[in-house]
């Protein structure tokens, strides 16, 4: 059960960094940097059944360093570190990525995509995709609204909230749902700090005539957050 909400977590977290866009609010990592953040996930995970029941909390820190190692033709070439794994992405300044990746999303949720245009205050982008599964497909939708703008700062913060349509039925019940929020920095010009809370669910009713009698019943709520812990840094990669 954990096996399968992570990988549908991940495809979820991809999802959105495959969100292509108009011109607007656009990644400006600097060739020679690197960026340091703080990446924190909390899970609860509840399982239910009967009288019976059981909660497993646990808490994960870790660091995540992103470096850039060239741009070109509008292309971002990326180093992400943490501990001993390492990543390399391709993805182009309105957050699309040009290569699939295989690494798993929730681990460095650092590059989501951007709405379109210029953020304006009540503006929300919508978003729809098709999930492959290993039988067949399932929607996924999704969608950024802009909360508030504060110029002073040179800070925007939006809303995001999404839903994954997993196969269920009379017998087994599945869902997958996120929401949280995200601060965008326009100096720096990426994503300064995010928070957001995925929950999954997953059901089982025995169907007996007409009467479905539950027996059991499981869910894993993520809280996962990030933020920059230090301006932008020459030379290290």
């Amino acid at each position: 059960m954990c096996r399968l909400s992570w990988k549908l977590l991940g495809c979820l977290m991809v999802l959105l960094c495959w969100h292509s866009t108009s011109p607007g609010m656009q990644y400006g990592f600097q060739v020679g940097k690197s960026y340091h953040y703080e990446v924190k996930v909390n899970t609860t995970s509840e399982l239910k059944a009967g009288d019976v029941r059981e909660s497993m909390p646990s808490e994960r820190i870790a660091s995540v360093t992103l470096s850039v190692l060239a741009q070109a033709r509008g292309v971002f070439v990326l180093d992400v570190t943490s501990g001993e794994q390492r990543w390399r992405r391709y993805v182009r300044t309105n957050g699309a990525v040009v290569l699939g990746s295989c690494e798993p999303g929730w681990e460095i949720p650092l590059f989501l995509g951007l709405p379109e245009g210029v953020p304006v205050v009540g503006a929300v982008s919508k978003s729809e995709f098709s999930v492959p599964l290993e039988r067949g497909a399932t929607a996924a939708r999704w969608e950024l609204s802009c909360q508030n703008l504060d110029k002073a700062k040179n800070r925007a913060g939006f809303i995001l909230q999404g839903v994954v349509d997993l196969p269920s039925d009379q017998s087994i019940k599945r869902s997958l749902t996120v929401k949280g929020s995200l601060q965008w920095d326009f100096q720096q010009n990426c994503w300064e700090s995010g928070e957001w809370t995925l929950v999954y669910g997953l059901g089982l009713a025995n169907k007996e005539f007409a009467v479905i009698r539950p027996m059991w019943s499981y869910q894993e709520t993520r809280k996962v957050s990030f933020k920059s812990v230090s301006d932008a840094v020459e030379g290290q990669q």
